[in-house]
């Protein structure tokens, strides 16, 4: 990264086998990018999602209604209705860049592992807590400590005591003394979430009209996205030893 002393020797937030493990992760970051941010990806899922709900709307008690079965005589009701929270959701992600975003790891941030944290495009200030992309393609969760006065480039800082210098990952080099604003993806709106509290209203929900729940995680893609990345951040870790 920078050009001083092995800064990916000493920097927590990195793999000690950078150079080993970089091109696969890279590899696998830039699919699931593509997957979650392209427009078009994500209007062809919904529209399959939406066939998929719609067909099942119609399928004659093949789901249970669950405890909420008394609200509506049929299951179309539920499917409805979550299909209508699932497409709000996606329109959140199109039109606010809504983004969820799963830590399985506390580096240089307070968040607790295994919590969620919910970003909206929203310009930043000073306190603030952003997501941003590293020269690396990574993404990473910093407060802003810093924005330039003639323009909306900024720095950034970790909450742990001793955190790393975050120069290293605006640039390549590490020559660029400020965040290029075009690689800031969100300000915090919510959160974080504990996991564990996140599956009990999924569980509560499937509970209450399993016809809704399965409707709204079908079609609902941040949701999907995010159940993905858990999935590969749970692989991850199973394959490298998780860092302090």
């Amino acid at each position: 990264m920078a050009s001083d002393v092995s800064p990916r020797q000493t920097d927590p937030w990195l793999p000690h086998d950078e150079e080993e493990a970089d091109e696969s992760l890279s590899d696998a970051s830039a699919w699931l990018s593509w997957l979650r941010e392209d427009v078009k990806v994500q209007g062809c899922a919904w529209l399959l999602a939406s066939m998929a709900v719609l067909r099942q709307a119609w399928t004659a008690d093949s789901i249970c209604l669950g405890l909420a079965g008394y609200l509506f005589e049929n299951q179309f009701g539920h499917c409805l209705v979550g299909w209508c929270l699932a497409t709000s959701l996606s329109l959140a992600w199109l039109l606010l860049d809504l983004q969820m975003v799963f830590t399985s790891e506390q580096r240089a941030m307070r968040f607790p592992p295994w919590s969620i944290l919910v970003f909206v495009k929203h310009p930043a200030q000073v306190g603030s807590v952003v997501i941003f992309l590293g020269y690396d393609g990574r993404s990473y969760v910093r407060r802003v400590k810093a924005i330039h006065e003639c323009g909306p480039a900024l720095q950034t800082v970790g909450d742990l005591p001793g955190a790393p210098d975050d120069q290293p990952l605006y640039s390549a080099d590490g020559s660029a003394n400020w965040l290029d604003p075009s690689a800031v993806r969100g300000t915090l709106a919510a959160g974080p979430f504990p996991l564990q509290q996140v599956l009990k209203v999924v569980l509560a929900f499937m509970i209450l009209s399993p016809a809704m729940a399965f409707s709204f995680f079908v079609t609902s893609q941040p949701i999907v996205m995010l159940w993905l990345m858990f999935l590969c951040s749970l692989a991850w870790s199973c394959i490298f030893s998780p860092m302090s």
